[in-house]
């Protein structure tokens, strides 16, 4: 996976590589999904609707990471 989702203080970007929401079977245009579970926040799931889930993506993951760092587990 080589584009990310960033939400942040000033809003949502993604990174110009949007390949986390293209299929790797048909190439076909993948639909956001968020989900979360307990634990792991939220994730954002691309879903093709023909093949199913392609990519899984954390908006959240730097800010999870300089939590964890801040607080000595890392």
């Amino acid at each position: 996976m080589t584009g990310r989702l960033h939400i942040g203080s000033d809003g949502a970007s993604w990174d110009p590589d949007e390949g986390y929401r293209t299929c790797s079977v048909c190439g076909g245009d993948c639909e956001p999904e968020p989900t979360g579970a307990d634990g792991l926040g939220v994730r954002i799931m691309w879903v093709c609707p023909d093949h199913g889930v392609h990519s899984v993506v954390d908006p959240f993951e730097n800010y999870r990471e300089a939590d964890r760092r801040e607080r000595g587990e890392e």
